[in-house]
């Protein structure tokens, strides 16, 4: 278990360089500002702990070879999408690194449906469809194809070399998430997310988390990374937490931000991802800002100094805690 301290920004950073980065300024008690240099405020104390779980068996195995290996994933579900015009949205499946031309076969057996006009191909099975994007298909519109048959050979299309790979199913035939325990393996993961910052805004400006008043917005950046390090020039770039959590001592119980066990739904995306956040470009890691709420009534706070929480998990239970102080203006 790690316990670092670090300290409220007042805006977002330019970059994430690293996971080691992230931890060398929670170490430090230091946080950039948007300048990059180091700024004070209000500290925050964070905890990170690996999970001790039991490995549960996959439901199946990865769509490249060697199929019962864990391949690099360099986009989880959830992750933001807002890099194309006004589009905002999220991913919908996680993005598999491979060289281009690798060979892409299917995780389970079914019968295929070929995307006109676009490179995927998608098999529905007994009880999931799998999804395989910038895939160049080797198989026909309603084929029947068997367990690791071959559908095709990754394409780039301008995201760089990968598949995306999506699940759709379940009661409401829903993209879930293909990391969850039970799903694709073997996959195991040791690296707990990281809460960077916890920002109290009133229209866009921070204000002191031990003087709160009014209506403010509380804003937490929150990245996890990658179990395995992604090749370049994608690498060391943050993904989604699967789990955001928090609350306030004695005042506001345990409330879930989000829970990627599945897609969120496109028209939540401005209610869930603050002014500020941007995905991943090639040598410009994105910034994930999570409301944890807006227009929350500072006067709903009692007397003295309270504790703030944040939780932050990944599919395997590694997971943050996160704490502040805060007060109300006059206490």
């Amino acid at each position: 278990m790690e316990t670092a301290t670090a300290h409220i920004s007042r805006r977002c950073r330019p970059f994430i360089a690293s996971a080691a980065v992230a931890s060398s300024l929670l170490l430090a008690g230091q946080a950039p500002n948007a300048s990059g240099s180091e700024t004070a405020g209000a500290a925050f104390s964070q905890t990170r702990s690996v999970a001790h779980r039991h490995s549960v068996r996959p439901g199946y195995g990865w769509p490249v070879k060697p199929f019962n290996r864990q391949h690099p994933v360099r986009a989880y579900l959830d992750d933001p999408r807002n890099g194309h015009g006004d589009a905002k949205s999220f991913h919908f499946g996680v993005d598999i690194s491979a060289p281009n031309g690798s060979p892409v076969y299917a995780v389970a057996a079914g019968e295929v449906f070929v995307t006109r006009g676009r490179k995927a191909v998608a098999v529905r099975g007994a009880t999931s469809t799998f999804g395989y994007w910038h895939v160049k298909p080797a198989v026909r519109n309603h084929q029947i194809v068997g367990l690791h048959q071959l559908l095709g050979y990754i394409v780039d299309e301008g995201g760089g070399a990968h598949v995306h790979f999506a699940e759709r199913g379940g009661t409401h035939n829903e993209y879930l998430n293909p990391l969850r325990p039970g799903a694709l393996g073997p996959y195991v993961d040791r690296t707990p997310p990281t809460v960077l910052s916890i920002e109290f805004l009133r229209n866009g400006r921070e204000v002191d988390a031990n003087a709160l008043s009014g209506r403010i917005d509380i804003v937490a950046e929150v990245v996890d990374t990658t179990p395995l390090t992604v090749p370049a020039p994608w690498s060391h770039l943050p993904v989604t937490a699967a789990q955001i959590r928090w609350g306030i001592t004695n005042v506001l119980a345990p409330r879930t931000v989000i829970d990627a066990d599945h897609m969120l739904p496109g028209k939540a995306y401005d209610s869930i991802f603050a002014p500020g956040t941007v995905q991943n470009w090639v040598g410009k890691p994105g910034h994930y800002r999570y409301y944890l709420a807006r227009g929350f009534r500072a006067s709903r706070l009692p007397a003295g100094t309270r504790r703030l929480r944040i939780q932050a998990t990944d599919t395997r239970g590694n997971r943050s805690l996160a704490s502040v102080s805060i007060a109300r203006t006059g206490e």
